[in-house]
């Protein structure tokens, strides 16, 4: 998922009133996560480190052997209530903020790189993580820190680089590549020179900013937004970000698992 990803889907699951529903089972099956919720109906939230996060009309059967790391994210979590769910900066991290009275949690996911799932006390403090990170010294019993990142929309300043102004911004502000030419386009500068009019690319990071949601998908790629590249091509539309990626994850995904069932009962 992209940074412009992230920032509709993340306002998306809070207008699916996921806030406030709290955790009664958590299972995970290879890097595909489920937080089964209570309180407001029920709700499935899938996660998907390093790919996606969404809510699914299409359960899935429980495994067997529940994980470690499930198992001990439902010991912490079970009954706690979602407080809040918030992109990081203008990062590909969202932040779920769980509690219940004097007990909080911060559960981290991060969807750059493979991915991973951290949980932190209140203090952020990591209890618990799917993947350790060397790097980073991301481990059980440190502090979590987030990633350098820049936000071009609260943090513009563009400072001299030897680089292409597409690799600055596709990098440095977590754009990503598709984003980074797009902004280009709006603010009507050469994607790869390393000279830019700051003023043109100001107004191109507002027109970027005020882009209209409409969720469609394009020679198999998912975007939020309607983008200059892909105006001449076809597309198909979705009323919601959620719709789409339970369509492609939650469906698709559902229906080759049932397949490969079917082909097994088959053969035995």
């Amino acid at each position: 998922m992209f940074s412009f990803d992230i920032k509709v889907i993340t306002q998306e699951l809070k207008e699916l009133s996921i806030i406030n529903m709290k955790i009664e089972k958590i299972y995970q099956r290879n890097g595909e996560f489920r937080f089964k919720l209570y309180g407001n109906g029920r709700k499935d939230l899938v996660i998907k480190p390093g790919v996606c996060i969404y809510v699914t009309g299409y359960p899935k059967s429980a495994p067997k052997n529940p994980s470690g790391f499930a198992m001990f994210l439902r010991k912490k979590l079970h009954t706690l209530e979602i407080l809040d769910i918030k992109q990081i900066k203008f990062d590909r991290i969202v932040e779920i903020t769980l509690g219940i009275r004097e007990a909080m949690y911060r559960l981290i996911i991060e969807f750059f790189g493979q991915g991973n799932i951290i949980l932190t006390d209140k203090d952020y403090k990591i209890l618990s993580l799917w993947k350790k990170h060397h790097k980073r010294e991301v481990y059980v019993g440190n502090c979590y820190e987030f990633p350098e990142s820049e936000n071009i929309f609260t943090e513009f300043k563009l400072e001299k680089k030897d680089k292409e102004i597409v690799k600055v911004l596709a990098v440095d502000y977590n754009l990503g590549g598709i984003y980074a030419e797009e902004l280009c386009l709006l603010s009507g500068i050469d994607k790869n020179s390393k000279e830019v009019d700051t003023e043109k690319l100001k107004d191109g990071v507002k027109k970027l900013e005020n882009m209209e949601k409409k969720v469609n998908v394009v020679e198999g790629e998912i975007y939020p937004y309607e983008l200059s590249r892909f105006k001449d091509k076809e597309k198909k539309y979705y009323n919601s970000l959620n719709e789409v990626l339970d369509e492609i994850y939650g469906k698709e995904e559902l229906i080759e698992e049932k397949s490969i069932e079917k082909r097994i009962w088959k053969k035995k």
